[in-house]
């Protein structure tokens, strides 16, 4: 779908099968962690040129939505939006990862960018740790343990699974080296956050945001926690609850849009504001909450 949808030229990837097949493909770029891709460009190629000649709002990235309320849509980045977001998630008032941090990359780059994790540790110097796919908790354990990981962020059931595993091997995973763990998606149980902070000295904070928000844009801190909350927006980024309880959102990482989909766009995107469809309420300190959805529809077996 997504092939069809964008066009290719080229292709990036792990294994060239098959990619010659889809139509329009010029280039294929198999990335076996072999010779600079550099070295292998057209003669003539202006490396330096190319990269100076790119202007802030030029497309950086595409990223397509689950799909789970309707058909994946593809979210267009500017250069812009994700160095802001970089910027912003990366100060010590947000998730705050430092050049002094080992964080383990559990999401995967295909969900709203890793959650922005990538480019934020990158920007700050933060070592990362990427574990590659099919990763099973013994394996999580494993790394949290030998690689010294001092920050990480997961859906809960990754932090539930590895209590479980924890219970049926006691002593097998170090989280000495933890600073803090991140987790968004939903919300964690109350007695697995106090477990963490009680047996381990691990502070648990919750964010939210969304594919379209260059993904997270707000987040309880080290600093500011509130339970039951998934924190204060980020430093530049603007959240008003409409009347019918809609959480709109305005910040620099927001989309530039949807790819060939101007009319969802619009239907998104009013007056900078992104209508994120999800129903919130902020507190008098500026918490925000996250209540209910404003519209429900899945998709199941290929139904909605």
């Amino acid at each position: 779908m997504v092939a069809t949808d964008i066009d290719p030229v080229a292709v990036a990837c792990a294994r060239a099968n098959g990619v010659r097949a889809l139509e329009g493909v010029e280039h294929v770029i198999v990335v076996d962690g072999g010779d600079d891709v550099e070295q292998h460009a057209p003669e003539g190629f202006d490396f330096e040129a190319a990269w100076r000649a790119v202007e802030p709002d030029d497309v950086l990235t595409l990223i397509y939505t689950s799909g789970t309320t309707g058909r994946p849509k593809g979210v267009v980045y500017s250069h812009r939006a994700i160095v802001l977001h970089s910027l912003v998630s990366g100060l010590a008032c947000a998730m705050g990862p430092t050049d002094r941090d080992t964080v383990l990359i559990l999401v995967p780059m295909f969900h709203a960018n890793a959650w922005g994790l990538p480019y934020t540790c990158t920007f700050v110097g933060s070592k990362q740790v990427l574990p590659g796919a099919h990763l099973d908790t013994a394996q999580l354990a494993e790394i949290l343990t030998n690689e010294r990981v001092t920050q990480c962020s997961a859906v809960p059931t990754v932090w539930l699974n590895l209590l479980e595993y924890m219970d049926r091997h006691p002593g097998v995973c170090d989280l000495s080296h933890m600073r803090v763990l991140g987790t968004g998606g939903q919300a964690m149980p109350e007695d697995a956050v106090r477990r963490f902070h009680d047996e381990f000295g691990i502070t648990m904070v919750s964010g939210w945001g969304m594919t379209e928000t260059s993904s997270g844009v707000c987040s309880n801190t080290l600093l500011q926690h509130r339970f039951l909350t998934v924190g204060k927006p980020f430093p530049g980024v603007e959240i008003k609850i409409a009347a019918d309880g809609e959480i709109l959102v305005k910040g620099a990482g927001n989309m530039v849009g949807y790819h060939n989909k101007p009319e969802a766009t619009a239907e998104m995107v009013r007056d900078g504001w992104i209508h994120t469809g999800d129903i919130g309420e902020l507190d008098p300190d500026g918490f925000l909450k996250v209540t209910d959805r404003k519209k429900s529809l899945f998709k199941t077996a290929g139904a909605k």
